[in-house]
């Protein structure tokens, strides 16, 4: 999480949008990392994950919304 967005943080960000898919991550509790993912997800680049979904089971309602 520097000044410019990395290969590191598209790597860290999609790690990160696993737990954020089962809801594992309370926000609240994580307000500067979660300000760092949403600029992440709102990258172009990363709007492909967001889309992918397991069989049977459904993310939070958040998930997809890039300003959650």
């Amino acid at each position: 999480a520097g000044d410019q967005i990395s290969i590191a943080d598209f790597s860290a960000a999609a790690h990160i949008s696993v737990l954020d898919y089962f809801g594992d991550i309370n926000w609240n509790h994580y307000v500067p990392a979660k300000d760092w993912y949403s600029l992440i997800k709102s990258h172009k680049v990363f709007s492909e994950i967001l889309k992918d979904r397991l069989p049977n089971i459904e993310p939070p309602e958040y998930y997809s919304k890039l300003d959650f």
